[in-house]
């Protein structure tokens, strides 16, 4: 079975590569910069990956939403994100389908949420 895996292609590939890397902290599973262009890939916690490719003229974004499961405490990884100077577009909270969650703004203008499941305190 393969992995999943989001493309975005933008004309921010430096501000994305911080973002994604270094204030989200995802490890680089490949990066180029050839005659075709610049890219890299990251893991998106598990079997996910996110590739940003760039895309050189400016565009405009394109638009996607992405829900990231974390495989620790969301207000944890909410703490994480602003130490590393992300703002936090959504504080962390329950959801009534079993999930608390915390939301982001990545530089290209896509909704990343970050969930986790609900443990039961019983």
């Amino acid at each position: 079975m393969g992995a999943f895996r989001v493309i975005i292609v933008t004309d921010r590939f430096d501000e994305s590569v911080a973002f994604y890397s270094d204030a989200i902290g995802l490890p680089t599973v490949d990066d180029w910069d050839d005659v075709q262009g610049r890219g890299r890939i990251v893991r998106a916690f598990g079997d996910g990956c996110i590739e940003l490719m760039d895309r050189g003229v400016p565009t405009g974004p394109i638009t996607i939403g992405m829900e990231i499961g974390v495989p620790a405490d969301v207000d944890a990884f909410a703490t994480t994100l602003t130490s590393r100077g992300v703002e936090i577009a959504d504080r962390p909270a329950d959801q009534p389908w079993g999930h608390r969650n915390t939301a982001v703004i990545d530089p290209n203008g896509h909704r990343l949420i970050f969930w986790a499941p609900l443990t039961s305190s019983d």
